[in-house]
């Protein structure tokens, strides 16, 4: 069991990049060879430094688009291929194609799989150091996440996305009151007792059309206060579709207390600390 973070957002490479690969995978099943001659090549156990042969390839895929980049512009004479060797490739920022990587004329840049080769592109980070805790339960302190230069909502092991806390486990509350300004809300039942101040708590509702968050700041008079209107905002009433209303379903997501079934996890932002509620005989190692 691996697990990685992933930023709340991410940007794939490119529709140019995913195309090829998927042309690529389709010459492969229809037994058409895929040439292995290129311009440039990309491999996991490449170095930037290189002139991007395929002896001496690229490492990342930034290094080989600024590499097709500086031929576009000098202006192109043929199309140029890159190809891209077999294996894991971590991206640690968004790799951004703009309109000055693609040529003019009838040209093209093709970015493709190496033969049969499966590269894969990932913007997660592999976490690990876990500490082992009771009821298989693991902790690790992220201090990026503790100094405030790294946030995620979403935690991975292989192809599976984790779940975050949530109550209740299984079915939802029910909003039984809201305020004017959409800020007040009233469970029912209500959740379960704990400090929920100041832990980003989310209070989420389910709606025709979207779903709606809102951070929870305090309990108060058996009432939950969010800190921002639960809905689109607080000007546009009690009638519009996406706002909290009497009746609908919601639940609370991310808090520490709420980490009690396999796979669940939380994430606490002032002091960098994640915990894993593993199954049995699992380990995030």
């Amino acid at each position: 069991m691996v697990t990685r973070a992933r930023p709340a957002a991410l940007v794939i490479c490119s529709v140019c990049l995913a195309m090829a690969l998927q042309t690529d995978s389709a010459n492969a099943e229809s037994g058409v060879a895929t040439p292995v001659v290129a311009d440039f090549y990309m491999a996991p156990d490449g170095d930037d430094a290189n002139p991007g042969t395929a002896d001496e390839p690229f490492a990342t895929l930034g290094r080989a688009r600024d590499a097709v980049r500086e031929r576009v512009r000098a202006g192109l004479e043929t199309d140029i291929t890159v190809l891209i060797r077999g294996g894991r490739y971590e991206l640690n920022r968004a790799v951004v194609f703009d309109p000055e990587d693609s040529p003019s004329g009838s040209h093209h840049v093709t970015y493709a799989a190496y033969g049969d080769e499966l590269p894969v592109f990932s913007g997660g980070r592999r976490i690990t150091d876990w500490r082992k805790k009771q009821d298989n339960r693991f902790e690790v302190v992220l201090p990026t996440v503790r100094d405030g230069h790294w946030q995620f909502r979403q935690l991975w092991t292989g192809d599976l996305r984790l779940p975050r806390g949530r109550y209740p486990n299984q079915g939802m509350l029910t909003v039984k009151e809201v305020s004017d300004g959409f800020q007040r809300i009233v469970l029912e039942p209500p959740p379960p007792d704990g400090d929920l101040a100041g832990r980003e708590v989310e209070l989420v509702m389910i709606k025709t059309w979207a779903i709606a968050r809102a951070i929870v700041d305090r309990r108060q008079d058996g009432s939950l206060l969010t800190r921002t209107p639960l809905g689109v905002d607080a000007a546009s009433g009690h009638d519009h579709p996406n706002n909290a209303v009497p009746g609908g379903p919601a639940y609370l997501e991310h808090a520490a207390q709420f980490v009690d079934q396999p796979g669940e996890w939380h994430l606490d932002h002032r002091t960098g600390t994640l915990v894993l509620q593993a199954a049995a005989g699992q380990d995030p190692q």
